[in-house]
């Protein structure tokens, strides 16, 4: 499966559209770990990015699977950047695909679909903050406390608090990442 794969199936799981680039990745990222996919994501920003899935979003993008909309909000008066959010939407051209998609990797799929029904009811930044905390942890490769999460993340340049971090600790049980002690 090829990351432009992922992306059209995230897509339809999520109602044929997604508001928000940042969302995507890291849906893409959850989903990457439950199918045993390497997508290459890094550490990043916003959390765990993938190269690949962004490159998959503009070969889907320009060879007109998919439609792109960017929403801008004005300019961080704190960073001096426009801030802007991408939206994408299967085309018809899409469509057609994505029925071949669905076949070939039906397997695939309904995991896709099973998960991405749960994650895409999180706003990216509690996705993020989940995303994050997960990277922690898979780095670390030993159990850790959430006061260790805050303290690695530093490391990052994220500054996730403590509550934050209660909350994703929710989501990666719900995706049966981590279990409750």
């Amino acid at each position: 499966m090829e990351a432009r794969h992922l992306i059209l199936m995230i897509l339809d799981a999520c109602g044929k559209r997604i508001e928000s680039k940042t969302k995507l990745h890291k849906i893409a990222y959850f989903l990457s770990i439950l199918l045993k996919k390497d997508f290459q994501f890094n550490a990043y920003y916003y959390g765990p990015y993938s190269r690949p899935i962004e490159e998959g979003l503009g070969e889907l993008t320009g060879a007109g699977f998919l439609s792109v909309s960017m929403n801008s909000y004005g300019l961080d008066s704190t960073h001096g950047f426009e801030k802007k959010r991408y939206d994408y939407n299967i085309t018809e051209d899409g469509e057609a695909l994505l029925k071949h998609l669905k076949t070939e990797y039906a397997r695939e799929y309904e995991t896709i679909a099973k998960y991405t029904n749960f994650l895409k009811e999180k706003n990216y930044f509690d996705l993020s903050i989940a995303a994050k905390s997960y990277f922690i942890i898979e780095k670390e490769k030993q159990p850790v406390t959430s006061d260790q999460i805050c303290l690695k993340a530093r490391e990052f340049h994220w500054n996730i608090s403590q509550s934050e971090i209660d909350s994703a600790i929710k989501i990666l049980m719900k995706l049966d990442f981590i279990k409750e002690n």
